[in-house]
């Protein structure tokens, strides 16, 4: 059976939707794994909040705390699409240097954020383009060695699949956004706002690309986990509790009940000395500006 053109793209198109959707879904954008996004995030806006009052202190700047807290913006602006990998000298050898490049890349995907949704428009109409192309490509080849198929009708669809597979993506992205704004909970969105706030005026991504950790430390790919050693410890019953089953479960629901609101405490505590701290980060931002035009205004009334 022939399929049109419409029907192919319309095909696409809704594959685009799925591709989206199931970007979300297998990420840790996914719902079921909110604490442990809630606590990565809090993570990630405190370590942008310690490069922004630590960037220019030399100091600190070789510290391996410094060079973890660049790891986890690095973290924050690959969410968001942006590109930040680890600085490479080309200088340092051919196989060293397309080691690294490859590793680099590699990285991207064993990330657990989403891998499509967040990418610029630009990335996202390469990424549907290839793969349309490999998709034809393989009707090319099956058309060659077996004869199946019709590989010039294949490629003549290329460009209308592509813009549509694309188009599919950024309403899959859409159908996500208008999610978030009723699913996604109040502390997530206070931490979004707060790290948009900080990362607006650039400063922080021309810090953590221009970043290049000394030869006593290296960049690592950090593993925040959402619940301590003392909180998993918490939720699970002791020798003596095993021993009386008819009571295990309610034992262990309890503990993981205790748990779940020790994080969301924890949470809540956290975001709140993260504002504190950004209100008086811009009280004394603000009084250096008033101050500052006061002197001006000193230095030309007589005038």
């Amino acid at each position: 059976m022939n399929i049109t053109w419409t029907e192919s793209a319309l095909e696409h198109y809704i594959g685009g939707i799925t591709i989206s959707l199931a970007d979300r879904a297998f990420s840790e954008g996914a719902k079921r794994k909110t604490d442990q996004r809630i606590q990565r995030k809090v993570e990630e806006v405190e370590a942008l909040e310690f490069l922004v009052d630590n960037s220019t202190d030399e100091s600190v700047r070789d510290s391996r705390k410094y060079n973890d807290a660049v790891v986890k913006a690095r973290n924050y602006f690959q969410k968001q699409g942006i590109k930040c990998e680890p600085r490479i000298d080309a200088h340092e050898g051919n196989i060293s240097y397309a080691i690294r490049k490859i590793s680099n890349g590699l990285n991207h995907f064993r990330q657990s954020h989403e891998k499509l949704n967040n990418l610029h428009w630009d990335s996202k109409l390469i990424a549907a383009f290839g793969t349309e192309l490999v998709l034809d490509l393989g009707v090319v080849v099956t058309h060659a060695i077996y004869g199946v198929g019709n590989s010039i009708s294949a490629l003549s669809r290329t460009p209308i699949q592509t813009l549509a597979l694309w188009s599919g993506l950024y309403t899959g992205r859409g159908i996500l956004y208008v999610k978030d704004l009723f699913v996604k909970s109040k502390e997530e969105k206070e931490l979004d706002e707060i790290g948009r706030d900080l990362t607006a005026d650039n400063k922080l991504l021309q810090i953590v690309k221009g970043y290049a950790p000394t030869k006593d430390l290296v960049v690592e790919v950090v593993s925040v986990r959402a619940l301590n050693s003392d909180e998993e410890q918490k939720m699970l019953p002791s020798e003596e509790d095993t021993n009386d089953s008819g009571n295990l479960g309610e034992k262990v629901g309890k503990g993981l009940v205790n748990t779940y609101e020790g994080v969301e405490d924890g949470v809540r505590s956290g975001i709140d000395v993260i504002r504190k701290r950004m209100e008086e980060r811009n009280k004394v931002r603000e009084d250096a500006e008033k101050l500052r035009l006061e002197e001006l205004r000193s230095k030309y009334k007589d005038y």
